[in-house]
């Protein structure tokens, strides 16, 4: 009976894991998305007033540019959140787990450097593929860096890993 739980409770730990993942995606998915929404506005420099408005009346054309430059930024951020927990926070958490490493500052603190991690690996790319405005680049690398600690928190928030005493090598 002790030996189904503690399977039970592995199996658990692995479910809520698995949710966690998805939880954080969402999250920085969804900061992306309201940089963008943000952004659509920074573009309209000279005409933030009647944007605005526009947007407040239900202006048809103010509203679709506000949400598509979000959704732009929410799909970019999807493709890339999906990349960066794959290779870079699946491993951290696991590592984190090893040694024990449980607390909410820690996690923060791991999403602010995986956060600038990717800040300059984009920031690098976009240099020699697509340069961007330096306005531009400023929101970008904020919303990544706000990113990070959300999904980050929203990751330990679900997955909770300071809770559990028994933690399987995997």
């Amino acid at each position: 009976m002790v030996i189904d739980q503690g399977k039970n409770m592995k199996k658990g730990i692995k479910s809520q894991t698995s949710k966690a993942f998805v939880v954080a995606w969402m999250a920085s998915v969804a900061v992306a998305f309201v940089a963008g929404c943000l952004h659509s506005i920074h573009m309209e420099s000279g005409h933030v007033a009647e944007f605005l408005k526009g947007i407040i009346s239900g202006n048809r054309d103010a509203l679709t540019t506000f949400f598509l430059v979000g959704l732009v930024a929410a799909i970019a951020a999807a493709l890339i959140s999906a990349l960066v927990i794959v290779f870079i926070a699946w491993p951290l958490y696991l590592a984190a787990r090893r040694h024990r490493v449980l607390s909410l500052a820690a996690y923060l603190f791991a999403g602010f450097l995986v956060s600038l991690i990717v800040t300059g690996i984009l920031l690098l790319t976009q240099r020699y593929l697509d340069p961007l405005l330096p306005s531009d680049y400023k929101l970008e690398v904020i919303s990544i860096l706000i990113a990070g600690p959300v999904a980050a928190m929203s990751f330990w928030l679900l997955a909770r890993p300071d809770r559990y005493n028994d933690y399987p090598n995997q």
